[in-house]
């Protein structure tokens, strides 16, 4: 599969935090796996009159109107969905028609409430309610959704699926909400993880999850596909080796950015290969990440908010940095869709491409 073909198939682009994806913090409460259809009136969701017209691939205009405040946002491919402060999803697409866009976007259901996560892949969404699971798409079916989940601590979308990292492990399911237990859920070798990063690095299907031990990281996928790097034991030992302490990673289509202690480092496949190390950028601490097809965004107490190219070196970083508009205002929750980025401020929900 050639690069730009891997690029357009990448969908789970959302905030990786420490201990949380997609903008999510760890759950409080029982929440199960098992799918419940809330007694409850219609949240209002985002209605096609709230949905701006004649856009023509201006990304900050399809961003609807009368949003509100809004807590946590997650991109999937065009697809964007925000979290409001009344506990409601609200999603729209980028593309000249908001409905369809070739049947990937769908409007969550009318009785989605009480929620305190989401996820985004391309042609599915996922929400972490009071009451439990629930998924949305064209072809999802939530009968088929995995049953008895335990407590969610954290979702992570990656391509055409999504994972739950639970209390009793990782559990993935796919587009039709079929559970999946192949090459996508980590072996029994794997560490309890402490938190998820999914999603297509390069050409190969590559997903990693975090040890609550420091630099824990531990990577799976289709080892037999050879562009699936970082899934075999010497291609992360020869990280680990060279880079040391891993704090944090995010993996894009065209490359990989991860967080040692001597900063950001960013890079594609030959990354694992290049026999001097790259020098890391100086970002101080880095508190949430988030990768689309090309950029990486992040979070820093050092340098604030800023997006660098995901396989780029020291020097580019550098000179790139911060490489988001410099009218943005103050950031609080950002993710990576296709091809362009959103991030809620504090003039409201504000997206962007180069």
């Amino acid at each position: 599969m050639e690069l730009w073909r891997a690029i357009g198939l990448v969908l789970g682009f959302g905030i990786f935090v420490g201990c949380a994806d997609h903008g999510g913090s760890a759950l409080t409460g029982k929440v199960t796996g098992s799918p419940v259809r809330q007694k409850t009136a219609a949240c209002s969701p985002l209605s096609e009159n709230d949905l701006n017209e004649n856009c023509h691939g201006d990304v900050q205009c399809y961003v609807p109107k009368n949003l509100g405040k809004t807590l946590a946002i997650a991109m999937g491919g065009y697809q964007t969905c925000v979290l409001t402060e009344s506990r409601q999803v609200r999603c729209w697409n980028y593309g000249s028609d908001h409905s369809a866009n070739q049947g990937l976007f769908q409007a969550p259901p009318k009785d989605l409430c009480e929620v305190q996560q989401i996820s985004v892949a391309s042609q599915h969404a996922c929400a972490v309610t009071t009451q439990g699971l629930r998924c949305w798409g064209p072809w999802m079916k939530e009968a088929n959704l995995p049953k008895d989940l335990g407590k969610i601590v954290s979702l992570s979308s990656g391509l055409n699926h999504t994972c739950a990292l639970t209390d009793h492990g990782v559990r993935c399911w796919f587009l039709d909400g079929k559970e999946l237990t192949d090459v996508v859920v980590p072996p029994k070798s794997a560490p309890a993880f402490a938190s998820l990063s999914l999603g297509v690095f390069y050409q190969g299907g590559t997903f990693c999850g975090f040890a609550t031990a420091p630099g824990g990281f531990f990577c799976w996928g289709n080892a037999h596909d050879p562009n699936a790097y970082l899934t075999k034991s010497d291609s992360r030992d020869s990280l680990s080796r060279k880079y040391g302490n891993i704090k944090m990673m995010s993996l894009a289509a065209a490359g990989i950015c991860f967080v040692n202690d001597k900063g950001l480092v960013c890079g594609g496949p030959d990354l694992v290969t290049e026999t001097s190390d790259r020098q890391a950028l100086d970002v101080g601490v880095v508190t949430a990440m988030s990768s689309s097809s090309l950029k990486t965004c992040l979070m820093t107490e050092k340098m604030g908010f800023g997006c660098v190219s995901s396989t780029g070196d020291h020097d580019s970083l550098q000179a790139s940095w911060p490489g988001v508009p410099s009218n943005l205002g103050t950031v609080t929750a950002f993710a990576s869709g296709l091809f362009y980025e959103c991030a809620i401020t504090t003039q409201g929900v504000r997206c962007w491409t180069e």
